[in-house]
């Protein structure tokens, strides 16, 4: 599996993942996800199985405060998804949209792309990565357990029993809190869950930060 920085010239490949890997109408549309590429084109890495496109993530860098003061939507936090809320100055990366073929669910690429999320919040010596998680399996428990008791609630095995939940949590995403009315999402209804990752090799120290995440990028592993 290789992967890179996506760019315009792979935009078809990027509107068929989008259209197979999302209910109809849920996917990015082409007007977003030109306006990703154009604004911050480093954030958009792309998955490829030799030469077609499997799977793809896409980040914007916004500040860790103002997400976890205010309570956002996905639709405010990444400007309507067209990522116009994009700010250098800030200091984490947001995941915008991860995507994987339904073919290539098994193949260990949605942790592959979010390594190589990782990797670029430690180049750029950013406090680590934050995403608003589906909690897609919560409609079939909303009748028994509130959503609030349902993001924490583990299985016999001891792991979280929501299967997306539990797929962030396995790469080292702690959960931070619910989110009402995050993006529309019948099977969540309609809730998000606040996930962040902390960069381990961060430094206040800006210069020494991005000297030190080099290396740090170059080691670092899920």
């Amino acid at each position: 599996m290789e992967y890179r920085q996506a760019t315009l010239a792979d935009l078809n490949g990027l509107l068929k993942l989008e259209r197979e890997a999302w209910p109809k109408g849920e996917g990015a549309s082409e007007e977003q996800l030109k306006s990703r590429i154009n604004i911050f084109p480093s954030g958009v890495i792309a998955a490829f199985d030799n030469t077609t496109l499997v799977g793809a993530v896409m980040a914007e860098i916004v500040d860790l405060g103002e997400l976890t003061r205010v309570r956002h939507s996905w639709a405010e936090i990444s400007g309507e998804g067209l990522i116009t809320t994009h700010d250098e100055r800030g200091d984490v990366l947001f995941g915008v949209d991860l995507s994987v073929m339904p073919s290539h669910r098994k193949a260990g690429i949605g942790k592959g792309l979010l390594l190589e999320i990782g990797k670029m919040a430690i180049r750029r010596n950013l406090k680590g990565g934050v995403l608003g998680a589906r909690m897609p399996d919560y409609h079939l428990h909303h009748k028994d357990i509130s959503a609030e008791e349902y993001i924490t609630k583990r299985g016999d095995d001891g792991k979280l029993i929501d299967s997306e939940l539990r797929f962030y949590e396995r790469n080292r995403l702690s959960l931070i809190k619910l989110i009402p009315e995050y993006f529309p999402d019948p099977d969540s209804l309609n809730y998000g869950v606040l996930c962040y990752w902390k960069n381990p090799f961060y430094l206040r120290n800006r210069t020494l930060g991005k000297i030190i995440g080099s290396f740090g990028a170059l080691i670092f592993k899920l």
